[in-house]
């Protein structure tokens, strides 16, 4: 969630968590091993922010294509429908 937060305000990431591969795979900041391998990361996106702005907004259009609203709220708006419709049917049946 961190990085996805993070994401959505065009911030790119230097991590050591690369869940699912998304970083690399949408170059969406760096995976780094190390603790200097972190502080080299940051130093660099640092000095770049023509680049940090380029992944920055990479990061952003990932959040909005893969977790916006019509992602995220239609699933989980049905979930809660399916949810209340089986209570309300065991409710009703246990009455």
């Amino acid at each position: 969630m961190t990085l996805l937060e993070a994401w959505s305000y065009g911030i790119p990431s230097v991590t050591t968590v690369d869940p699912g591969g998304t970083i690399a795979r949408h170059k969406l900041g760096e995976v780094v091993t190390s603790l200097d391998g972190l502080t080299e990361a940051v130093a660099r996106m640092m000095s770049a922010p023509d680049e940090r702005r380029v992944i920055g907004a990479k990061a952003r259009r990932y959040v909005e294509e893969h977790h916006g609203p019509e992602r995220s709220y239609e699933p989980m708006a049905a979930l809660l429908d399916r949810v209340i419709r089986d209570r309300d049917a065991g409710t009703s049946r246990n009455q």
